[in-house]
């Protein structure tokens, strides 16, 4: 067939035809409403999210912090507890046997005596155990104590024996026998000699506990956030016999201590008292102590919901309300 050159095509010739899919359903794209609803509902998904994230997070901040200041506060309480189980062990002698006879040589030390420039302090083997009581006065070995703290003094011979003559010159030693004993410093000869036969030559130990500062490097206080971070330290016996300042842990920011004094020596304490009320420090059968850990620290937003922590026969409350803390407390029989 022959078209005009000025011929009209027909509409209806050639109309458009719609694309049809396999299942015959046409193709449409998404309207400005459905995409603003679809992005509506995706922020709402990404902001639950984030949501559950960040709590998440938070959950295990908190967590974490707990687990590490209660594992702060386990470590310094069986530090503290191992040592008064050994306190007053001195090998196979009874100490007070050898007291009585008077063949132990030294007079019993005076109350908070702690000289740092000698080596008297560890030879003071006449008082397994010895406090203070939120004081370190006296105690000159003893610096930057933490006011309102108390101070745990315990004292014990090594459960191993050594040779004075291979050791370091200086360092202090208890010369053992069955009823008798001595302390002196290595090497031999010793100071006098013991009429009994020799059971054992012992490194003697002398732990001072108390609450301090918290030493970086280069010996600096440590602070976090412009708060000064507390540590449990301790003096010891240097190789010469000196009191050594030893920083145990950190967060430690108080120590309470009481004494279980055996009044009619029975070996059971019948009475539990602070440093200032034992008359006799013989006659403690047990110790009581407290430990509260804080974490290095402040925690934003947070506010401890304790004020007031009952440690002992005192009521601390901190200053710092931001930290996370934990309180430890338990109480040792002394074996010796």
């Amino acid at each position: 067939m022959i078209i005009p050159r000025n011929a009209t095509p027909s509409r209806s010739r050639y109309r458009t035809v719609p694309v049809v899919t396999r299942s015959g359903q046409r193709h449409q794209g998404f309207t400005l409403v459905e995409l603003l609803v679809s992005v509506a509902l995706a922020v709402l998904v990404l902001s639950g999210l984030a949501q559950i994230y960040a709590a998440s997070k938070k959950s295990f901040e908190i967590q974490t912090t707990l687990s590490r200041v209660q594992d702060t506060a386990r470590y310094a309480f069986d530090i503290i507890s191992d040592d008064l189980r050994r306190a007053g062990y001195w090998g196979m002698l009874d100490m007070q046997t050898a007291i009585a006879n008077g063949n132990l040589s030294g007079d019993v030390p005076p109350n908070g005596s702690c000289p740092s420039s000698n080596n008297s302090w560890g030879l003071m083997v006449r008082r397994r155990l010895f406090g203070l009581n939120e004081s370190s006065t006296g105690y000159r070995c003893i610096t930057e104590h933490r006011a309102g703290t108390d101070v745990l003094v315990v004292r014990y011979a090594s459960a191993e024996t050594h040779n004075p003559n291979f050791d370091i010159v200086g360092r202090s030693y208890l010369f053992a026998a069955a009823l008798e004993a001595q302390v002196g410093t290595a090497p031999l000869p010793f100071p006098r000699p013991l009429s009994d036969t020799i059971t054992g030559y012992h490194h003697l130990r002398a732990h001072a506990y108390y609450v301090t500062k918290a030493h970086g490097t280069g010996g600096q206080p440590r602070s976090c956030e412009g708060v000064q971070i507390p540590a449990l330290a301790r003096e010891h016996l240097s190789s010469i016999g000196f009191p050594q300042r030893e920083e145990l842990v950190t967060g430690v920011e108080q120590l309470q201590v009481l004494y279980g004094v055996d009044s009619d020596g029975d070996g059971i304490a019948n009475q539990y008292q602070n440093a200032d009320g034992v008359a006799d420090w013989n006659q403690v059968a047990a110790v009581r102590f407290w430990l509260l850990v804080r974490d290095e620290c402040p925690e934003s937003g947070y506010t401890d919901p304790v004020t007031t922590y009952v440690m002992g026969d005192k009521n601390y409350t901190p200053s710092q309300t931001a930290f996370r803390r934990y309180l430890y407390s338990g109480t040792v029989a002394l074996r010796n």
